[in-house]
């Protein structure tokens, strides 16, 4: 284990599966309540590089549910604080923000490369996940969504084909 930070993972995790989660990249699409948890989590299992998107910054009504949501951080792009807040816990992690959030023009290279795709964009904006999907498919990609449905989740999976 080359890293003391993720030992206590270890038996949770094989030391073949910790590599392997070293050496991963995700794409988060969307780092408010559900994507900047699963961000601060996946850092915190040992993930090596993330590209993180959201053109929104944080709110005062985001403070109640959203991980790195502070005084300190209203104003500030979401996607940017969640890359600070990762990049506190573990300082060798990669991390790229996309402030501007998925659009047309920078899908591809947000999803290029990545070992999972990860879409939590608002759900009211079907044609983020439409966009996301296509080009997740299209490079061979899983692709996950996980929404908090009251007490619970909802986690959909699309395989590499």
């Amino acid at each position: 284990m080359s890293n003391p930070r993720f030992e206590r993972n270890l038996g949770f995790v094989s030391t073949d599966e910790q590599e392997e989660l070293f050496n991963s990249r995700v794409s988060i699409a969307g780092a408010g309540g559900d994507g900047g948890m699963l961000a601060v989590q996946l850092a915190r299992m040992g993930v090596g590089s993330m590209r993180l998107a959201d053109p929104d910054p944080f709110e005062i009504e985001n403070i109640n549910r959203q991980a790195t949501c502070t005084d300190g951080t209203i104003g500030t792009n979401k996607a940017e604080a969640v890359a600070e807040y990762i990049t506190s816990i573990n300082p060798e992690i990669d991390v790229e923000v996309y402030d501007k959030g998925v659009t047309e023009d920078n899908v591809s290279k947000f999803v290029e490369g990545q070992d999972l795709l990860i879409d939590e964009t608002e759900y009211t904006m079907q044609h983020l996940a439409v966009l996301l999907a296509r080009e997740a498919r299209a490079r061979g990609i899983p692709n996950m969504t996980a929404l908090n449905i009251a007490f619970g989740a909802l986690v959909t999976t699309y395989g590499k084909s």
